[in-house]
């Protein structure tokens, strides 16, 4: 089994983008959404809401994106 180098840039896009994710998941549930949640505000509540459904969309996207690539790369192994 022949392991395939990682490049710096893609290093660096990989790591950029597990810092993104997590400073705004850091930022939406621990200073966003807490404060729209409890707001008496039908909309903040609303937006609050819909702010934490589309981060648990996006979270599972990228869960199925990265069992998908490691499925496919562990298919190909067995094809060689």
């Amino acid at each position: 089994m022949t392991q395939k180098r990682l490049s710096a840039m893609r290093l660096f896009e990989v790591l950029m983008f597990m810092f993104v994710y997590v400073a705004l998941t850091v930022a939406w549930f621990g200073f966003a959404a807490p404060e729209m949640l409890t707001s008496v505000s039908t909309g903040a509540v609303l937006t609050g809401f819909a702010g934490s459904v589309l981060w648990l969309i996006c979270t599972t996207c990228i869960a199925v994106y990265i069992i998908d690539k490691w499925q496919s790369v562990q298919t190909k192994e067995r094809k060689l």
